[in-house]
């Protein structure tokens, strides 16, 4: 499955889909906020509504349901480190 396939399923609108894609990159709230040219809160408050979406709680969770669902075998561990599952 795709990025955009997942977009499609959970009804992301335009802005979560750039903020998905710039956590998929690794960025942290701030860089995703300079580069989408917003605020920090109002990453925070885009991603509490992808993570209600997904229904998770947490980025550990989203980038597991994320990766896995697109294709991606490995698991982040602790320090947002990947590791083989």
């Amino acid at each position: 499955m795709k990025l955009v396939d997942l977009v499609h399923k959970y009804k992301l609108s335009l802005r979560e889909w750039q903020v998905l894609d710039c956590l998929r990159r690794g960025l942290k709230r701030k860089e995703i906020a300079s580069e989408l040219h917003v605020t920090v809160i109002t990453v925070a408050t885009h991603l509490q509504r992808i993570y209600k979406k997904f229904k998770v709680e947490d980025r550990l969770a989203l980038h597991m349901v994320v990766g896995f669902a697109c294709g991606d075998k490995r698991a982040i561990g602790r320090k947002g480190k990947r590791r083989e599952t």
